[in-house]
């Protein structure tokens, strides 16, 4: 019966602890997705060739255009 009353008072701190891990584990979860979706923006921002101005007005950002400026810059 001992045991029980230990159980019943251990109780409430382990689900406080628990709160706190989900919530850690949420925090860190977060933390590793905006890094990797940063790394993610500033590697397609690094392979993207600048837009070509157009004259028809456009933004030059087509895949057209963009395959375009790829060849120039590669020399292909």
């Amino acid at each position: 019966m001992h045991y029980r009353q230990e159980i019943l008072e251990l109780k409430p701190k382990i689900v406080e602890v628990q709160v706190r891990v989900d919530e850690y584990n949420r925090n860190e979860r977060q933390e590793r997705m905006k890094e990797h979706l940063t790394a993610r923006w500033k590697k397609q921002k690094i392979n993207t060739p600048p837009a070509k101005e157009s004259k028809a007005g456009g933004s030059g950002n087509s895949e057209k255009d963009r395959h375009a400026a790829r060849q120039m810059t590669e020399g292909g």
